[in-house]
């Protein structure tokens, strides 16, 4: 194992568990005592970071009341003096702070790295320094979803606010993102179909590598629930979440609901969109909103349903906790795209509406047939999902990179 010398440079401090954050904290978690790693990101606090041995340099990440506030921020940072010099980037769908690019062209003076791996949406800090020739390191970015193609599939959805919002960031990752992507030496994609979508855009190199799920934190645990229960879990702003919810409740839900009049619907997310809130008038159906700790509605669910009608491109992850945590899941078959998951193995695939409401009745009626899929589910990511196993994936794509850019660097 050779020693490679990493700067990373991300939109928030990593951490476990979100999708957007985990896979460099993970990578941090198994690498950080083997290889030199530098961190540059913004920071709410610090504590997941505490004990593993890199270089932080981080600046407070500011806090926004709403879309609004968010927007003119960014309006107004894109016209500083620090952006118009390094980045010249005006998508305002992207947070910009001028303190993060004056950190990071600090570190880009001070050292030499071996390799850079970025946020995709972090990349425009790296711009000048990639323009001028004065990064001859590998930079690798990490996408987590083909906006473009789900922005666009936005469009079809939602109320007229969300449908305008969704064609504004369409045009500004359009013209004013996308094109750069070409600049850099690799790209990371969660799965073969986030990459088809991402065409034409895409890095000189493309590895895919599927998000992981965290084995100790997500285990198995005793049912704690007294009648039948089904649990969805996921952001409840987020669009596919929302009309996916929506549609079950409304063409799916009913026909549980006459066979098993004691069944409860748990829908679990922070932020629930107003529609998602009116339905818990139904008294059989409780929002949570946001909560501490997604593991007990897990436990407590007898089955996990994963109803999504919208594809935005990528793999879900709450699909993943859901097997590592041994349950039964019902699923469209858009909803388990790309996991590798078998049919009444390990997973059950509903094809249309009255279908996904007669396999979830049957598997609320059958116990021992929940206990078998959920315990080929378990051992489905173990095999096959762990963060350890990812991570080693992208240390062999940075090791692949950097002894082929050695004369380069040295």
């Amino acid at each position: 194992m050779i020693n490679i010398k990493i700067l990373i440079v991300w939109r928030g401090l990593p951490r476990p568990n979100h999708p957007s954050y985990a896979r460099p904290f993970y990578f941090i978690k198994y690498y950080s005592s083997t290889d030199d790693i530098t961190l540059v990101s913004p920071y709410h606090n610090r504590e997941t970071l505490i004990d593993m041995p890199i270089r932080y340099n981080g600046v407070p990440e500011r806090a926004f009341k709403n879309f609004f506030s968010k927007a003119t921020f960014s309006v107004l940072r894109r016209l500083t003096y620090t952006n118009l010099l390094y980045t010249k980037d005006f998508n305002v769908s992207r947070q910009y702070f001028p303190i993060l690019q004056k950190k990071i062209n600090e570190v880009l003076k001070k050292e030499r790295f071996d390799l850079i791996y970025s946020d995709y949406s972090t990349s425009s800090y790296l711009l000048y320094f990639k323009r001028k020739g004065r990064i001859k390191a590998p930079v690798v970015l990490e996408f987590f979803s083909p906006t473009l193609y789900s922005q666009r599939c936005f469009l079809r959805y939602g109320s007229f606010r969300n449908k305008i919002l969704a064609f504004l960031t369409y045009l500004s990752f359009r013209f004013l993102e996308v094109k750069r992507y070409g600049l850099f030496e690799a790209g990371i994609y969660v799965c073969k179909t986030h990459l088809e979508l991402s065409k034409p855009f895409l890095p000189k190199q493309t590895f895919i590598i599927p998000p992981g799920v965290d084995l100790e934190f997500f285990r198995p645990q005793p049912v704690s629930s007294t009648s039948s229960s089904i649990t969805f879990i996921g952001s409840m702003n987020y669009l596919s979440n929302v009309a996916s919810v929506l549609h079950f409740y409304s063409k799916i839900y009913p026909y549980i609901k006459r066979e098993l009049p004691n069944v409860k619907f748990y829908v679990v997310g922070r932020e629930p969109d107003n529609r998602i809130k009116k339905l818990s008038f139904d008294p059989s159906v409780i929002v949570t909103g946001s909560v501490n700790d997604v593991r007990p509605y897990f436990a407590a669910s007898e089955v996990f349903v994963n109803p999504i009608i919208i594809d935005d491109g990528g793999i879900k992850n709450k699909v993943l906790e859901a097997m590592a945590m041994g349950k039964a899941i019902v699923s469209t078959p858009l909803g388990a795209r790309d996991i590798g998951a078998t049919d009444y193995e390990n997973i059950v695939i509903a094809r249309n509406d009255r279908e996904f409401a007669e396999k979830v009745v049957e598997l609320l009626k059958d116990e021992k047939e929940r206990r078998r899929i959920g315990n080929n589910a378990r051992k489905f990511v173990e095999e096959n999902y762990s963060w350890e196993k990812q991570s080693k994936m992208l240390y062999n794509v940075f090791k692949e990179l950097v002894e082929g850019n050695f004369d380069e660097l040295h």
